[in-house]
Parts: structure tokens; C-alpha cells; sequence
């Protein structure tokens, strides 16, 4: 059975607490084993449906012990906690000024624009910290899913050559799409591997919602492919809406394909 330790940190350019949970392999400290590190956004839904902000969790630890069972391969998974009254400030570096015509009820023209701190925070002092305090081999990758897959998106190509491979569930492209796709143009890198997904009904009975999220994610996978990237993956996933049940779903087989030898 996987461990998970929690403990606090502060970011400190925002100065702001929050939570870190990590999930250790279940042969964990057996041996000299070192292991990849996944680190994932909304870490409060990941494990724990106590901390969860919905009372829904990826139930990520379990399908980790699976796929250690089936396959022998272990991963420490670091999750960050959301802090809920700053969530899409810090997981976008850009203001959200096209979501008032998306999504109005949202209000969120000003929201956004501290994702560079929070990125440059998580690369500068988690990492170190994470791989000082524990076996790490050095391989690192991100996923997140909706604004966290957004931040995930923007930090692989941010920072290239520091993860791997990313992880995208129902990407929230729509927040600040246009400028995601310049950003993308103008910091392409080839050698990070991409996972998109997407459901078909992200929106529940929304259709314009689902349809933005499925041709967002989709338009995105196109440009990958033109600029491209060999290592991308993209899933649809028909009748998943919006919520961790969904991806917890979905979790299993993108640990399949992070751990490929591809």
C-alpha cells in the first residue's frame, strides 16, 4: 500500500502557505530504489476525500499500487494543493480576458496573471526540495487537470528540458487561449512528451461548454502535430464530463503511457 506524508511550505514570492501530500511507492525504502516523480496540481483531490474540494479524488495512490503490481514500476507522485480563493491566479500567468464572454457567471476577466511566480517557485524550490527529501532518480513529469492541466501545459514548455512529459486532462484552454498558442509557437521544444484528453461532454448539459473544451484540446493537438512533437498522445473520451471520477478513470492509462519506455 502506497504512503502519503503531508507537510506545509510557503511559495514564497506569493507568500502564501500551502500543502504538499506525497504519495511514496509501497516497496518505498526496501531497498536503494530511486524513482520519477510526477507532480500534480489540486493535490487536495488526488488522494483523500476528506481534503477533497468536491468529495470526488483521483484515487491516484491506488492506481499507482496497480500499475506497481502489473508492471513493477514505481513513481513518487508530489500533489499541490489548490488554494481555492487563488487557484486561477496562480495557475495561469495571464489575465483571464476572454473568459467573460465564454463563461460570464465566472466573472473572471481579472483572475489570473501569478502563474509565472507560481511556476518559477515550483521549478526553483519544490523540485530541489522534493529531490533533496526523497529517492528521486531525476526524471520528472506534471499533469494537472483543468486550470491545473493549463499551468502543467505552460510549465513544459517554460521550462524546457525539466519535465519529461506532461499530462493534460480537460485542459482549460479557454482561459486564456490565444495566448497559450502564441506562447506555444514562440517556445516549442520537441523533446517533451504530451498528453491531451479530453471528454465529450465536459459541460454536463452545456453543449457550448463541451464543445469549446473538445475543440480547444483539439485545435491544440493539431498544432503539436504541425510544429512537430512525436511524443504526443491524444484520448477522447466519449460521454466524460467534468470531475475527478472522470479522470480517475483515465488515470490508469496515462500512467501507462508516462511509463512507457517511449
Amino acid at each position: 500500500m502506497a504512503l502519503i506524508e503531508t507537510f506545509p511550505v510557503t511559495i514564497t514570492a506569493l507568500k502564501r502557505k500551502r500543502t504538499i501530500r506525497v504519495c511514496l511507492p509501497s516497496d518505498y525504502g526496501k531497498g536503494n530504489f530511486r524513482y520519477p516523480v510526477l507532480y500534480m496540481h489540486d493535490g487536495h483531490n488526488l488522494f483523500s476525500v476528506a481534503a477533497s474540494g468536491y468529495g470526488k479524488v483521483w484515487d491516484a495512490h491506488l492506481a499507482c499500487d496497480e500499475f506497481a503490481r502489473k508492471t513493477g514500476k514505481g513513481i513518487i507522485i508530489v500533489g499541490i494543493d489548490a488554494d481555492p480563493r487563488h487557484r486561477f491566479d496562480e495557475y495561469s500567468p495571464w489575465r483571464g480576458k476572454e473568459t467573460n464572454k465564454f463563461l460570464p457567471a465566472l466573472n473572471m476577466e481579472k483572475a489570473g496573471g501569478e502563474g509565472d511566480k507560481y511556476a518559477a517557485w515550483l521549478a526553483t524550490e519544490l523540485l530541489p526540495l522534493i529531490e533533496g527529501r526523497y529517492r528521486a532518480d531525476g526524471e520528472r513529469y506534471m499533469a494537472g487537470s483543468s486550470m491545473g492541466a493549463f499551468l502543467s501545459f505552460y510549465c513544459g514548455f517554460k521550462y524546457p528540458g525539466l519535465f519529461r512529459k506532461i499530462g493534460c486532462f480537460s485542459t482549460a484552454f479557454w482561459f486564456a487561449r490565444k495566448e497559450m498558442m502564441s506562447f506555444l509557437k514562440e517556445n516549442f521544444d520537441s523533446r517533451i512528451g504530451v498528453y491531451l484528453d479530453v471528454g465529450t461532454r465536459e459541460g454536463g448539459e452545456d453543449e457550448a461548454i463541451s464543445k469549446r473544451y473538445y475543440e480547444d484540446t483539439l485545435e491544440v493537438y493539431r498544432l503539436l502535430k504541425e510544429l512537430g512533437l512525436p511524443g504526443l498522445t491524444l484520448r477522447v473520451a466519449e460521454g466524460a464530463i467534468h470531475d475527478e471520477v472522470a479522470w480517475k478513470k483515465r488515470f490508469p492509462g496515462f500512467l501507462e503511457w508516462l511509463l512507457s519506455d517511449s
